[in-house]
């Protein structure tokens, strides 16, 4: 189970759903960039989550997604094709 991270509250959810949500919006809607608040610190199945983001990047699609504020790697910003971003306090 990895922790998402929305802003001041940390909730726990298994990394399916944002697959799943990842999946959904590749295939159903037209964007070029898509922003994620969030990030996932412990990935269980590290491979399908940087197989989606590989395919929105090899497809022009771009990902912005949030790092963890306080320094640990977090997944989807963590990988090479998605554009990780931090707050700076």
């Amino acid at each position: 189970m990895g922790w998402l991270h929305n802003q001041s509250k940390k909730m726990s959810a298994p990394p399916s759903p944002l697959i799943f949500a990842l999946d959904y919006v590749y295939n159903n809607i037209d964007f070029d960039i898509l922003n994620l608040s969030l990030g996932i610190c412990s990935v269980s199945s590290n491979d399908k989550l940087n197989s989606i983001c590989k395919k929105y990047h090899s497809n022009g699609k771009y990902i912005v997604s949030a790092f963890d504020n306080n320094g640990a790697i977090s997944f989807p910003a963590a990988y090479e094709q998605v554009i990780g971003v931090t707050s700076d306090n």
